[in-house]
């Protein structure tokens, strides 16, 4: 005779056990749409998404709705994790480390925008009782890099050491005429990237290695946004002919382009070794379109082309935002003609880093 208790038990397991297959197996499709947050308008969401972790399976960033509203969103395993807040309406994501720590800033119930961190199941940390913003996190967690207002009412750049819950200004982040200074990247030696803002919101790329500030020799304008462990910096210069964005890697004080000159493109998100960069580019041979595209070993890929069985028609891709600190997943934004919507894809890139 069968014990019911018995075949209960093992039901369950088995559950169990199913649900945990389905969702790892989830985790491991090379390519998946993830759900706009529910309760606004999917047309009205614009989104932005620049962290994924090294599994692929925490994701980071914001949607702005109509543009003017900051909705700060965080998914782990596919699905959206409630962000606790400081009061206010509003917060954004901008970076994660591989411990799945994110940084950003949320709104106090004044409205002022606080830098903060939160971990992955949405857990809040405030990191000072000032205005500001957090803008990076190195790939271990343990600095951030960001702006505030001092008691002063001074803009400043601060990093933060997650070790010892304390800041520190940075009062070297100058140049010439351009005095604000914006730190896109931190790495694991608390060297920095970023850019400078002179007059007229004129921007020139920066990297901060070792306190000392160096500008890349002749560029007039530029981003950085990130910069690895061996210290090479990815971003854009505008390029001085025909003042489109050139997307570039920065590198012992030498400017490498991944494109030729007349092709419009950003690098957006280098792996901590340095070795993968993701980013946009405009298709010359493609009606300069916009696609995301994948630099490793000297090589473009264009990630639209690679991934296209998986893209229903009239479905695009437009840029990869973001890449796991191994460098084997990546972030994006594409259209996805089902939902009638701009949606985030993540897409496991491994087999074109090995």
């Amino acid at each position: 005779m069968i014990n019911k208790k018995v075949v209960y038990i093992f039901s369950i397991i088995y559950f169990i056990m199913l649900i945990l297959f389905l969702s790892f197996s989830a985790i491991k499709q090379d390519f998946l749409w993830l759900d706009p947050i529910k309760g606004v308008e999917k047309s009205k969401l614009n989104p932005i998404f620049s962290y994924i972790s090294n599994e692929g399976n925490v994701i980071g960033g914001y949607y702005t709705y109509k543009d003017a509203i900051f909705l700060g969103t965080l998914y782990n395993n596919q699905k959206v994790n409630k962000l606790e807040s400081l009061g206010g309406l509003e917060s954004c994501i901008f970076k994660g480390s591989e411990n799945n720590l994110l940084v950003g800033w949320s709104s106090d119930e004044t409205g002022k925008t606080i830098p903060v961190s939160w971990d992955n199941s949405g857990k809040i940390t405030k990191l000072m009782n000032y205005e500001g913003k957090a803008l990076s996190i190195s790939y271990n967690g343990k600095y951030i890099a960001g702006w505030y207002y001092n008691e002063l009412d001074e803009f400043k750049p601060f990093i933060y050491d997650t070790n010892q819950k304390d800041f520190k200004e940075i009062n070297k982040l100058t140049f010439g005429n351009y005095q604000e200074s914006y730190t896109n990247g931190i790495n694991d030696n608390e060297n920095l990237c970023g850019y400078l803002l002179g007059n007229k919101d004129s921007t020139i790329p920066f990297v901060y290695i070792n306190e000392k500030v160096i500008v890349p020799s002749g560029v007039r304008e530029g981003r950085f946004y990130q910069i690895s462990n061996n210290d090479i910096a990815v971003g854009y210069i505008t390029n001085k002919n025909n003042d489109k964005s050139n997307a570039v890697i920065f590198e012992n004080n030498n400017i490498k382009n991944i494109f030729d000159d007349n092709v419009k493109s950003i690098a957006y998100s280098i792996s901590k070794d340095g070795k993968v960069v993701v980013g946009y580019f405009a298709d010359p041979n493609d009606n300069d379109y916009e696609k995301p595209f994948l630099y490793v070993n000297n090589k473009v890929i264009d990630i639209e082309k690679e991934f296209k069985t998986y893209l229903d028609q009239n479905s695009f891709l437009v840029e990869a935002q973001g890449v796991s600190p191994n460098g084997n997943y990546i972030v994006g934004i594409g259209y996805n003609s089902k939902n009638y919507s701009y949606q985030v894809f993540i897409a496991n890139v491994s087999k074109f880093v090995k």
